[in-house]
């Protein structure tokens, strides 16, 4: 089973639950449910009690952008099986514009959701999982929301990239630094804004407009140090939901609570502004034996920290993967007890796609 297949389950799940609800598979899960919650799950699949309108961030952001006054804005948290890595593209097998499509498909009444963005380098030739991307002479730095970001100190081939639908407006994302220098973002090669970097230890964000087509987006080098981190771009002339993947290949639990610097991932989650935060970490872990212990943890911190800046939060337990059945079922358990303990959202994914009986036939995700 692809990924693409995956997200085709999960779509037809979420989608035939109704204009009201965003996903009627999310669970609500305070402490004293925890017991209800296990015996719901054991038995092959969370009850259909809460749902992502019931969250009250989310449900203001939402409402507001049914009546046409504000975007909703969505993040992920997560690896590289969230950021779309060996999906073969951004097209519907990956994980940001399959999540867009399931909430677009959940809520029509809001109106169109988009995933338009990329985010970081995520560790790896991003050209060879997403092509709307060129590095051009940039080269990775620093690890950031979406993995680490880009940098030059010299002129070099610009970096670019090129979304795949209409586009009128963008955040420019990018890092600052005591002393950095500037770079200039150029659309289908015009100047738009020139980007100083020279700012306190940081993760920051610049808007732009442009008129509406399908644009170039161009990175390119100005003075001294420049560090970019990437572009949402979306139809500004519109209210939208707006999905944001922050995913990083080979990244664990261990990888997001670091915080060495204003700009590391953990300090850097309320940059984006979004209304819910959707973590779904822990199958790198696994895979390298950590303690769940630790993972569990980790996922605590990291759900408190998402919720201090503001956002509703969900857990997301991750997919099957092949040969850690065990290690598995313990890492849905500590998804369980952290939404319990936090009142973050569970939405159990890995029942949903039939767990380690069912998600994985011959060939599985990994």
């Amino acid at each position: 089973m692809n990924f693409g297949e995956l997200i085709a389950k999960g779509s037809v799940l979420f989608a035939r639950k109704g204009a009201d609800a965003l996903a009627d598979t999310l669970e609500t899960a305070p402490a004293a449910d925890l017991a209800r919650i296990q015996a719901s799950v054991s038995g092959g699949g969370v009850r259909p009690l809460g749902a992502f309108t019931s969250l009250p961030v989310l449900k203001a952001a939402l409402t507001a952008t049914q009546s046409g006054t504000a975007d909703t804005v969505v993040l992920n948290v997560g690896d590289s099986t969230a950021r779309g890595v060996g999906s073969g593209g951004a097209g519907v097998g990956q994980f940001p514009a399959g999540m867009s499509q399931m909430i677009a498909a959940s809520c029509p009444w809001v109106g169109e959701a988009v995933a338009e963005n990329v985010i970081g380098r995520s560790g790896v030739a991003i050209a060879g999982y997403d092509d709307r991307v060129s590095e051009g002479g940039w080269t990775g730095v620093s690890q950031t929301l979406g993995g680490e970001g880009w940098q030059t100190a010299s002129v070099v081939a610009d970096w670019t990239y090129t979304p795949k639908v209409p586009v009128s407006a963008a955040d420019i994302y990018y890092l600052g630094s005591p002393g950095a220098g500037t770079y200039r973002i150029k659309v289908d090669g015009r100047v738009y804004a020139t980007i100083n970097c020279n700012k306190t230890l940081g993760l920051y964000k610049q808007r732009i407009y442009m008129p509406l087509g399908m644009h170039v987006f161009s990175a390119a080098w100005g003075t001294t140090n420049a560090y970019h981190v990437g572009v949402d771009a979306w139809d500004g002339r519109r209210k939208l939901v707006r999905f944001i993947t922050a995913g990083r290949t080979c990244w664990r639990t261990s990888n997001w609570i670091a915080a060495g610097s204003g700009w590391s991932p953990f300090n850097a989650l309320g940059v984006p502004g979004s209304h819910l935060i959707d973590i779904s970490l822990g199958i790198n872990d696994v895979i390298n034996g950590v303690a769940n212990a630790t993972t569990m943890a980790n996922l605590l911190s990291l759900t408190q920290k998402a919720q201090a800046t503001g956002a509703d939060v969900s857990l997301t337990t991750p997919n099957p993967i092949s040969g850690f059945d065990s290690a598995m079922d313990a890492l849905k358990a500590t998804y369980i007890s952290v939404a319990a303990s936090t009142g973050a959202k569970l939405v159990d994914y890995y029942t949903s796609v039939g767990g380690r009986t069912t998600g994985l036939p011959a060939g599985g995700m990994y």
